[in-house]
């Protein structure tokens, strides 16, 4: 108790900042502090939470080790209620310290965040009006839905994280975040490489990446002269095909889009994997009447021309059904 009134009484006053510097110098390694910390953030108290949380998230980031402490359901719950606090820095340090415990792939946390309502409340913190919080919930978030699954256990919680995403309406704020030309691009591409991942969710994701706008997003934003590498525009395209894969509709949204024009415009980047995905996309898309007028138009024949010798049989019989219809 005597160190909850310490806390309160640093954070009711002007000491605060280096309050809370010196307790995480001095006690980051303590696992009764970290405990006594992760109780004090389910008290009713704002001041209190707000100044818990915010030494917490700061062990956490120092220390992997204190990490392990707080990935039981009963820690993470109370992490996960102040992430509708009515203040933005508790919001902030909450979405941090969950990013913090789950970055290692701890599948454990990962799921006990789903069942704290967790994912919920992230995907309402992409919304936010406050920068540094939009920032936060975007990092937890693809810490969530990205990583090695080696195994059916790590795909599965993967999934069930990209399909709570999709159920809490979390799709929405990523395309805008896409789409909105004055955020910085260090966002944008975070919210593009999101995106990608949530794709591989099934049909229902591609759904709601078509219709929140993403896909359109995602071909601006490789359009319009951003900068954006080679790598991204790669994410970019896995994005496209992983959507325009799922039905012909899908397809269809993604051609209007600009993706069969994009696709064959990187034809001629002379970046290998850039141009073997782009190949790719083009080949998903190749049942469309359209598709060999588009590819034409853009100077994509002599290309895959070339691209035949080097694809596996399968891939080979689709390209050249397409070459058919120049015929």
């Amino acid at each position: 108790m005597g160190a909850a009134m310490n806390l309160y009484r640093a954070r009711a006053g002007s000491l605060v900042a280096d309050f809370l510097s010196n307790m995480s110098d001095r006690m980051a390694s303590s696992e009764s502090v970290v405990k006594q910390l992760c109780n004090l953030c389910g008290r009713s108290d704002d001041d209190l939470q707000e100044a818990a949380i915010h030494l917490l998230e700061d062990i956490l980031r120092q220390d992997a080790g204190a990490r392990l402490l707080v990935h039981g359901k009963s820690e993470i719950n109370r992490i996960c209620q102040l992430l509708i606090s009515s203040r933005d820095q508790t919001q902030r340090d909450a979405a941090l310290a969950l990013g913090h415990i789950v970055e290692g792939g701890d599948d454990m946390a990962k799921k006990a965040i789903q069942e704290s309502n967790g994912v919920r409340y992230l995907c309402m913190l992409l919304s936010s009006r406050s920068s540094p919080v939009q920032t936060a919930a975007l990092d937890t978030t693809m810490y969530l839905i990205s990583g090695n699954a080696s195994n059916f256990q790590q795909m599965s919680v993967l999934d069930a994280a990209k399909n709570d995403i999709c159920e809490a309406g979390g799709v929405a704020p990523l395309c805008e975040m896409i789409s909105n030309s004055s955020s910085n691009s260090s966002m944008r591409v975070k919210a593009l490489l999101a995106l990608r991942e949530i794709s591989s969710a099934g049909p229902k994701a591609g759904r709601s990446i078509v219709s929140g706008g993403g896909i359109r997003a995602a071909v601006r934003l490789c359009t319009e002269g951003s900068g954006v590498s080679v790598k991204n525009q790669e994410a970019a395209l896995q994005l496209l095909v992983n959507v325009a894969s799922q039905s012909t509709s899908n397809g269809r949204a993604v051609h209007d889009a600009g993706g069969l024009g994009l696709a064959t415009s990187l034809l001629h980047s002379g970046a290998d994997a850039l141009v073997d995905k782009a190949t790719e996309l083009v080949q998903t898309l190749s049942s469309l009447p359209e598709a060999a007028k588009v590819v034409e138009e853009y100077g994509g024949v002599e290309v895959l021309v070339r691209q035949l010798d080097d694809q596996e049989t399968s891939v080979r019989v689709v390209l050249e059904n397409f070459f058919s219809l120049f015929v």
